[in-house]
């Protein structure tokens, strides 16, 4: 009855039957003896004495009790699988999100009879490779593993996956290549992945693609634009789907000659634009490459593996000169206040809303002068962080403003916001 239990794990992370032990595990059923009495503080540890029933990993046989460091509620004669590693200070810790709970839980059925399954020799060892490209599948990527006395490749198929099973138990070193791809530096593959007997291990390769996206963005005069933050986003199925920032955008800002770059960046279909997914993190409203504030004008963009994708030009449309603003912060009896924040109202005011800037606070004398565009409207509001020993109080003694807008205009804008006090 041998056989590899699917290899899916929850959302939790928990892991699947034949994942349940890895690299340090202790895994073993036991009773709940005795619980030491709790600190009265959160968040501490205490001791619970287990004695040892089944052992399916990390001890010799013949143990007969244990100490388990414990958190929450805790009953003595408690009928338990302990899924636990041991911490740098010896004790052993239930893992985060581990298989640790009654044994007469349905959930730890299958967990159970796996562990009892490889007790007996009759469960196979895997390792799975999952090759991806901005955490989506790669098909067609040769992947190899090895050590110094094995060396074994494979293809990852549609879902990126490349399974190597059966295989030794022991240390690996992975790697995965295709044309036209490199390996991620920011998010390199694990060194070394150990692969349990009787068990199932998998381990990421992330790529990317050697492609780039270039252009220059100018304004409506035809001068470059420095500093603007660029979204290219991969364009919805729907017309009608609404961009999110959850589709992985790669992101860019000009220099100081308005010219962009988006490097590796995945083959597809995009759409080009500034503050164009809702989030507003721009000075200029919802605008979309070529050159336009409606979505069904833009002009979608298309990667292509091994093709450059440059020279692109990007005009935006007429939003007016920048202008001088100025927003000052008092208390209720008028008193300037320093080091306020001033945010970005929550209400939607306007379509050609836009985001005034970032980390924008207020300077001794209760004072923030900056620079927005003469035919945008920017919300905002002052912000005054609370002090408390806790989240809940911090959030409590925090004060705000009420909400005001900043309408279009080519002359400078002067404006007080007043704090009021935190109840």
């Amino acid at each position: 009855m041998g056989g590899q239990w699917n290899l899916s794990a929850t959302s939790c992370g928990i892991p699947p039957p034949c994942a349940t032990v890895g690299p340090g595990s202790v895994v073993f059923t036991g009773t709940v003896r005795e619980v030491a009495p709790a600190s009265g503080k959160d968040g501490d540890w205490r001791d619970v004495r287990v004695s040892v029933e089944e052992i399916f990993e990390g001890f010799q046989r013949g143990t007969r009790e244990v100490l388990v460091a414990g958190q929450g509620e805790w009953k003595t004669s408690e009928h338990d699988l302990f899924d636990t590693s041991r911490g740098t200070d010896g004790r052993l810790y239930p893992k985060m999100c581990g298989n640790t709970g009654e044994i007469s839980s349905p959930y730890l059925a299958d967990v159970l009879a796996f562990l009892r399954l490889r007790a007996q020799g009759k469960t196979v060892t895997s390792l799975r490779i999952d090759v991806t490209d901005n955490f989506k599948p790669l098909e067609g990527a040769s992947v190899t593993v090895g050590n110094s006395q094995v060396s074994l490749t494979g293809t990852s198929d549609a879902d990126g996956h490349a399974m190597f099973l059966p295989i030794v138990p022991g240390i690996y070193s992975v790697s995965a290549a295709k044309e036209h791809y490199h390996p991620d530096k920011e998010m390199p593959s694990e060194p070394a992945v150990e692969v349990v007997a009787g068990t199932c291990r998998w381990s990421n390769v992330q790529v990317q693609a050697d492609t780039t996206v270039a252009g220059l963005v100018r304004n409506f005069q035809g001068d470059p634009v420095a500093s603007l933050k660029l979204d290219l986003v991969a364009m919805p199925k729907h017309p009608d789907d609404k961009l999110t920032p959850f589709g992985l955008p790669f992101e860019a800002i000009t220099n100081t000659e308005g010219r962009f770059s988006f490097d590796a960046v995945s083959p597809g279909r995009y759409l080009l634009g500034s503050s164009i997914m809702g989030i507003n993190d721009s000075p200029i409203s919802p605008t979309f490459y070529p050159g336009s504030h409606e979505r069904l004008a833009a002009f979608p963009i298309d990667v292509k593996l091994g093709e450059a994708t440059d020279n692109l030009v990007f005009n935006l449309p007429d939003i007016g000169p920048m202008r001088d603003i100025e927003l000052c912060v008092v208390d209720e009896a008028g008193k300037p206040v320093p080091s306020a924040w001033i945010a970005q109202s929550p209400t939607p005011v306007a379509e050609n809303r836009a985001r005034l800037g970032e980390k924008l606070t207020t300077d001794q004398h209760g004072c923030m002068k900056t620079q927005g565009y003469a035919q945008v409207t920017y919300a905002v509001r002052a912000v005054l962080t609370g002090a408390g020993a806790t989240l809940i109080e911090t959030v409590r003694n925090t004060r705000y403003s009420d909400d005001i807008v900043v309408p279009p205009g080519k002359d400078p804008f002067s404006k007080v916001l007043v704090l009021k006090t935190s109840r």
